[in-house]
């Protein structure tokens, strides 16, 4: 396998920064999906070409035996396949893996040392993403709580975290009162079961009970 180039990986992280912004994880996570695949695919173009080994089978006639029972006739098993190789199959596809384990680890610190270069231009940031990433969330209806426990899942740091979303100065109350609103219009829960169920919504949109509290004043 060739080693993976900078340059392949510089630009398809651009290509993925001109679309949205990413954070560092993400961008490394989705740089090494991609390039995984793609080496799957020269792998598989090379198996459908021959044989596992990469050589192309030969064509021979049968010299079976014909059998008068119904049992399949597989022949005599000959030297070279009944243990005289240097190494067995199951031998064969440890190293196979282990190759392609030391492949992945490479390629991996060729895609963090380009992710980090980009980080040092300021041409990614975790901050803009933060901030693009709060205001798609609450534009969706999420409140506070959701939004937190995902941006620190894509990797950012709970210190940006807070600065963030402090910094958005979010009516969190009013977000809850137009989500409310498209949700249920201007009804009221006909009893304690619907209040319940509208009350676990909230929660799982990320409002905590404060919010809710002060929706139903």
């Amino acid at each position: 396998m060739q080693p993976l180039k900078p340059t392949d990986v510089r630009r398809a992280a651009m290509d993925l920064l001109a679309f949205r912004e990413h954070s560092v994880q993400e961008l490394v996570e989705k740089l090494s999906r991609r390039f995984q695949k793609r080496r799957s695919n020269v792998s598989g173009s090379n198996v459908t070409s021959g044989n596992a080994f990469g050589k192309k089978a030969s064509k021979s006639k049968s010299h079976n035996k014909p059998c008068s029972s119904n049992k399949p006739y597989y022949g005599e098993v000959s030297g070279s396949y009944a243990g005289d190789d240097d190494l067995s199959f199951d031998e064969t596809s440890g190293v196979d893996e282990y190759s392609q384990a030391q492949q992945q680890e490479a390629d991996l610190d060729v895609i963090v040392e380009q992710v980090q270069q980009l980080r040092a231009e300021n041409l990614q940031s975790d901050q803009r993403y933060g901030e693009s990433f709060v205001r798609s969330r609450v534009n969706k209806g999420q409140g506070p709580q959701r939004i937190r426990s995902e941006m620190i899942a894509r990797g950012l740091a709970e210190s940006l975290v807070a600065e963030v979303l402090a910094e958005a100065q979010v009516d969190w109350d009013q977000t809850l009162a137009e989500l409310a609103l498209r949700k249920y219009g201007n009804s009221s829960p006909r009893d304690d079961k619907e209040r319940a169920k509208r009350v676990r919504f909230y929660l799982y949109r990320g409002f905590n009970y404060e919010y809710v509290k002060n929706l139903e004043d």
